[in-house]
This record gives C-alpha cells, structure tokens and sequence, in this order.
C-alpha cells in the first residue's frame, strides 16, 4: 500500500500537464477565434462602394450601408461574426439536425422537431412570401456565409463538437423566427398538464386549478380525458430542448409602457421595455444602429433574422410583450386498424405520411414516419388514448396556429420602415405567431397599443385538455380579423403598459387562460399614476422597481392565520412581526422577501404533494403563473377541494395549511442559513448565473464561460423580475433580457443595457461586460447621431469587390 504512494506525485504532475497543454490548446483556438474588429475581410460582394462599421468599447455597432442589400448584408455579416454558433443551434434545433453534432443524447429533441415540423412550416413560410422578403434574406444570407468564408477560425465550440457550420441559406432565417414563436408559446403546456391532473385526481378536483378571465376557477374538461402520459415524451423533449437553447423558462412575459408628451418632462413621449425570457450566455439579443437609403433603426436584433425586433427609427419606436396567446389545441383522433386513415365525419381520411431520417454522430441513422391530419401532425405513439365506445385506437393530433402562413419577417421590416400610426397598424396587421402586445409612440407626439396575433374562432372557450377528433365541431373557423383586435390610440390617461395580463377593453372572444399575475401591471400603473409627468430617469428607476402587489395582496391571509394562536418558536414569531411591517420589497438584503417566498414554496408542495407525485407536480409548475395565481386564488378563498390533506386523519382547512407552512419555511431557513434571522437575506438563497450552452459539463469549465452567481432583489410578481423554477427554488431562471429606453425629447440618445454582453466570444471583454451594470438597474447612454464614431474602436470597411 505504501509502495503505492510514491507514484501519486509523478501521476499529479502528469495529469497538471496533460490538463496543460489542453487547456493551452483550447487557449490558443480561444484567442485566434476571436474577431478583430479592425481585421482586412477583402472585397465582399457588396451593392455600394463599402460598409462602414464602427463599434464602440461595449462591442455595439454603428453601421453606415449605402443600400437595403448592404445593411442586411452587414447584419448577416455581424450576427456571424458574434454569434455564429448561437445560429447554427437555433437553426439545427427547428430543423431537428442536432444530433449530427451532439449524438444520440438529443434524438427526442430531433424527432420533437420534426413532428412538430418547424422546418416545413419555415420551407413553406419562404417559398410564400413576398420578392422583397427573399430579397432581405438572401442579402442577409450573402453576408453571413461571406464572414464563414473569410475566418480561418470560428468560436471555440465549433472545435469542442468537431464539426464545420454549414452555410446560411435565406430559409434558416425562417427556421429561427418559428423556433422562437415555438419556445415563447406554452399555452399548449397547459393542455397537457391539466388533462394529467384531471385523470389523476378528477375533473372537479383539476377544475379548481384553471384561474379563467373572471377570476373564478371552475371549468369543464372535454369528454375525452382518459390519457397514458408522456406516450411520445413530448413534454420531456420539449423540456430539453428548452434546457439546451437556454429558454428554460417558467415564465414567459415582458413590461413595456409609454407615456404621452402631455404626462413627460421632456413634453415627448417616452418608451419602455424589457422582456423576461431565461437568461443565458450569451443572450438572444443583439444591439445594433444602422444607416441606409431608407433605413435608420436603433435597437436590438435576433442572431439569424435580419430585423430590429425592439427599437426606433427616425420617426416611430415600438416595444413588445407576450400576448400569451392559447393559439394551440389537442384532438383525440380514431385510426383504423392499418394506421393509415383516420375518423372524420363520418368516414376515413387517409393520413398524410412523411418519411425521416435523422443523422446521428457516431451512430447510426434513425428513421421512422411523421404522420399528418387536415389539423397537423400526430404527436403521439399509437395507442395513447382508448374510448370505451371503440375497439379502434386514438392517437393525439396538433393544431397551431404557427402552421398557418404568415410572415412576422414582412411585419417586423415595415416596423422599421413606418413613419406614422397607419404605417405601424398596417404593418401589425401581418404579425400572427406569438401573439404580441405592440406599444408604438411617435415623433408627433402620439401613443398607441395594438393587440398583434392569430386568435382562432372556436365555437366556445378553449379549455385545457384534448378535443374529440372524429367530428369538425372543434376545428377552429378561421381566426378573429385584425380590425376587432384590441387596440388603443392616444387614451386620455396619457399612457399605455402592458404586463402578460389580460387586454383591457371589451371584445367578445377568448384569447387565453394563461396571463401572468396582475402584479406587474398594477405596480406599472401605480408608478405610472403616482405623478403628472415622468422623466426618463425615472422610467429607468421604474425598470428595477422590486415591489411586488401581489405579495401586499395575499399577506394579510397569512397572517391572519395566525390571529388568537399562542407562538412558541422565537423565529416563527419575529418572522411574522417582520412581515407585518413589510413593504413588499423584494430586496436582496432583506429577510421578509426570503421568509415569504420559502413560504410560498412550502404552502405549494402542502396543497399538492398528497395528490401529484413529484413529475406531475414539476410538469404543472413549469409555467409560474399557474402556481402564482392560484395561490392567490386559493388563499382568498374557501375552497377546501385541495387544502386537506389526504395522508392525515384530520380534515386540514386553509388555516391550517398556512400554519403548516410557515413552520416549514422556518426550519428550512434556520438549516441553510443559521438560526440567526438576521442572516436570512433574500439574495444569499436568490441568485442568479447567467450560464452558457455547455454549462453543466465540468465545474471548473462552468466558472470560466458563466457569469455569477449574484445575488438578486426582485422575483417573478415584481417588474424587475427574477422568477426562479419550483423545482430548484430559488434560482434565477428568468429575468430582463434586456432594457430599453427613449425619449423622443432626447431624440439622440437611447439607453439600452444586456444582462450578459453582445458577443458570443468567450475571452472578448464584451461577452460578460454589462452584468454589473444589469444588476444594479443602470444603463448605457448611447449617442445614436452618430457623431461620436470617431471615438469608437477601429473602422471596419467591407469594399465592394465590383469597384474599378
């Protein structure tokens, strides 16, 4: 045994230098892969004279084209050079090409893709829409694969996964317009998961989970409930596509507000936004000022699509949030017992079949069919459903409303080209897939909102669960026209915010059963109603607000729960002194927020864990606002269906459940964090890392291509909002992916900030270089005239390979 010992020294010193010269491999391709802003990329074919591109110490740039063909060029040119690998995953995620590169471990998440079809629907998508959209994508393709064909070197995961990016083809930037439209939707996660429920705890029981427009909880299921779950593994697939793309969000929203002139210092409107989407490195977002003949955008783009999603022109600027469109339905359809028709009214339809094949790195190819209905693609395995009326089998169809045709490319570019409010509506007027909530202001001094989104025509309210498949009674009968879609124009109240909730104004149609918690628009309109006129430093106070309404909202019950009862725990008793005095902060360094919200945890796992094993409770609380509003829900009512618990002789009430767990949130913190309450700080148990796509793969590696963790104010009920998952409480998962602020007052100077960095290079300064300033709610000033490019970094001029 001692014998043995002497060699562990050399065995050490061998192992440092292997892991040596590993590490100065991947150094070396590191730094080679970086991008030199300065670097000579030769003639390009290019429709002007050149482009000229500056860039600034944060990596942003200021582009001056003398075309449209030479600004989407320079776009293509720019996302590739910063974000090549970030496109080339998005576009083999919608494609379902990625194990190719990563192996087997990914097949679910290919084969999901393929059923699914994004491809075809992004194929199709192309080949219908207008010459001048080709035209952009094309020109926008030219420069991608012009940058691919002038680098020696790309990013260094490109070497980690050993392979070579295929060239961008005009179709790819489709392909990453409809996985993003699939990855912001989850309206359809909530049919699958109620329907779960219901079979496993019934109807009545399931029906008090479901929070509809008026507040009340009670909803039909669809006759046809019974269901073998996860029979095709769609909701791990798609879980794991999620978990790969850095879109693992539990919540999908945004804030955006504008204040008319008549309520601003500046006597101009002023606009806000900043979408919450998971937080990753690098992030979606991609800054960019741009200058051609007929465009001038500043704002910020998407890697792979040549548009400005959220920004400003020299007349109009324009910001989003998530409608949370329910544009998504489910229907049992009956085959026959060849498995090649289907139950239509009344007699069989032969289903449409498509033959795949999918490559598999170091394996062999995998093939197998997608089959079709009139409504979309079978989801499902063969026999997931039986009907006690039938010997036939059901299997599980989709209808999406993304399969339909519709061009939000075309919609976004006459965005950037609308000079007034009829330009803006008629541009709006193509938007379908997700359903968006679109806040205009405009140089003349107006303010508008318009509801942007394919609603389906149903014969009732869309309740979650699956639609008997054998009858037309249930296929939707076009979509709502986009002249009775809410919108507003100038409203005297001098401004207009959107928060995931629920349009205001009448109309007659379902468009959801999903919206976030009310809390983030009542603290908007608070703010926005606390004074006559705001000022954009106050707009960017108002973007970092950690005051949750909804935490005021249900304090009282949790308190009260505890009125006329002898205390004997210390803790226990000072914890409730503190929230009886708490202003609903959600600050890092205070302890309220960390008592109520690990209150929170435990009163949901007390009203679940006796009737949803932990997969099925995990599936549920994927979207937080489900958890969020029917907690709410629950403790400002009576209903005793989900309070008592089934594993006790006694019949619990919500008293008693609250009491439960308050007791549980203490000893939970008194274990973390000590038995001093002094030390329990929300931020020491809230935090947030924004990580990379190859986070998880080796510790150390994690420290290196991470950023964080920091420690995190807020949560998912405030508007800066640090959501965290139930199933790894109390991380942050999702947050503002970026902020953005104007003041047509100031008309050149636009604040902006990213919680990571522009690029995608892992040793360039600006990959992780604006954290700081994300967390601590301030933003960058840029100056948009474009005066100061002299003070920005080294020139880079793409020449025309045509001149004499």
């Amino acid at each position: 045994m001692f014998k043995r010992l002497k060699y562990i020294p050399g065995g050490f010193a061998l192992l440092l230098l292997i892991s040596f010269i590993i590490i100065s491999v991947y150094y070396f391709h590191l730094k080679v892969s970086i991008p030199d802003y300065s670097d000579d990329f030769g003639e390009a074919p290019i429709r002007g004279d050149n482009i000229k591109i500056h860039r600034n110490e944060r990596g942003f740039p200021f582009i001056y084209a003398e075309n449209n063909h030479d600004a989407y060029f320079s776009l293509g040119f720019l996302h590739a050079q910063e974000r090549l690998f970030q496109m080339d995953v998005m576009r083999r995620a919608a494609s379902g090409t990625l194990s190719e590169v990563y192996g087997g471990k990914l097949l679910p998440v290919d084969k999901m893709a393929r059923v699914i079809g994004l491809k075809r629907t992004a194929d199709q998508a192309f080949k219908s829409s207008l010459p001048e959209i080709k035209k952009m994508l094309e020109a926008y393709s030219e420069g991608v694969n012009y940058y691919m064909e002038q680098s020696e070197f790309y990013s260094i995961e490109f070497d980690v996964l050993g392979y070579v990016p295929e060239k961008w083809k005009p179709e790819d930037s489709f392909l990453t317009s409809k996985i993003i439209s699939w990855l912001l939707n989850l309206s359809w996660w909530n049919d699958l998961a109620y329907l779960s429920i219901a079979e496993r705890v019934g109807t009545e029981k399931a029906a008090n989970l479901i929070i509809s427009d008026d507040g009340n909880t009670k909803f039909k299921f669809p006759e046809i409930k019974k269901e073998q779950r996860k029979s095709f593994g769609f909701l791990d697939a798609d879980r794991q596509l999620r978990e790969l793309l850095g879109f693992e969000s539990t919540s999908i929203g945004s804030n955006n507000w504008v204040v008319s002139g008549s309520r601003s210092v500046s006597g101009k409107p002023i606009i806000a936004n900043d979408p919450h989407i998971s937080l990753s490195l690098p992030g979606i977002w991609y800054y960019a000022s741009l200058r051609s003949d007929s465009l001038n955008c500043d704002g910020f783009t998407v890697p792979g699509v040549p548009v400005f999603v959220i920004g400003k022109n020299q007349h109009i600027s324009w910001v989003y949030t998530n409608l949370m469109t329910d544009d998504c339905d489910f229907y049992a359809e009956q085959i026959d017992s060849t498995g090649d028709n289907y139950f239509f009214d009344g007699s069989y339809i032969p289903l449409k079949t498509i033959h795949e094949e999918i490559k598999v790195k170091d394996s062999i190819s995998v093939f197998f069919d997608v089959h079709l209905t009139h409504r979309g693609p079978v989801i499902s395995g063969v026999h997931p459903f039986n009907n006690k009326n039938s010997n036939n089998p059901f299997v599980l169809s989709m209808r999406w409303a993304g399969y339909d045709f519709n061009d939000e490319i075309l919609s976004v570019k006459l965005i950037n080209q609308s000079k007034n409010w009829d330009d803006f509506k008629n541009a709006a007027s193509y938007f379908s897939t997700p359903g968006q909530n679109l806040i205009y202001a405009d140089d003349s001094g107006n303010i508008g909102y318009i509801c942007a989104a394919k609603i389906p025509i149903r014969n009732s309210a869309s309740p979650p669960g699956i639609f008997d498949g054998r009858t037309g009674d249930y296929d939707w009968k076009g979509y709502i026209p986009h002249e009775k879609l809410p919108l507003v124009f100038n409203p005297a109240a001098g401004f207009l915010a959107s928060a995931n909730n629920k349009p205001e104004g009448s109309y007659d149609f379902y468009i959801s059963n999903s919206w976030e918690p009310d809390s983030r628009i009542d603290r908007i309109k608070q703010l926005l109603s606390s004074k006559d006129k705001h000022s954009i430093k106050d707009f960017r106070e108002y973007q970092s607000d950690i005051i949750s309404p909804y935490a005021n909202s249900i304090l009282p019950y949790i308190l009260a729960a505890f009125d006329s009862v002898r205390i004997r725990h210390n803790n226990l008793e000072t914890a409730l002194e503190l929230l009886s005095h708490w202003d609903s902060r959600m600050h890092s360094r205070s302890q309220a927020p960390a008592i109520f919200n690990t209150f929170k945890y435990f009163f949901i796992k007390n009203l679940f864990s006796d009737d949803l094993d932990e997969e099925l409770l995990n599936e549920y609380l994927m979207i937080s606002s489900n958890s969020n509003r029917v907690v709410s829900a629950f403790l400002k009512g009576n209903d005793t269906l989900w309070f008592d618990d089934k594993r006790t002789d006694e019949i619990e009430g919500k008293n008693e459940i609250i009491r439960r767990s308050m007791a549980e949130a203490i000893s939970w913190l008194e274990n973390e964090l000590g038995k001093e309450l002094a030390e329990w700080q929300w931020g020491k148990i809230h935090k947030v890392t924004l990580k990379h796509l190859f986070h998880g793969q080796l510790s150390i590696l994690d420290r290196f291509i991470d950023s964080g963790p920091y420690e995190a104010g807020g949560d998912g009920t405030t508007i800066f909002n640090t959501d965290f998952s139930f199933t790894n409480p109390f991380d942050v998962r999702v947050g503002q992916t970026l902020r953005f602020l104007y003041d047509f007052g100031n008309p050149n100077e636009l604040q902006v900030v990213l919680p990571g960095g522009q690029s995608g290079h892992l040793l360039k300064d600006s990959y992780k270089d604006q954290t700081e300033l994300w967390l601590k709610g301030r933003n960058i000033v840029l100056d948009i005239s474009g005066s100061d490019t002299q003070k920005y970094f080294p020139l880079l001029t793409l020449i025309s390979r045509h001149q004499d």
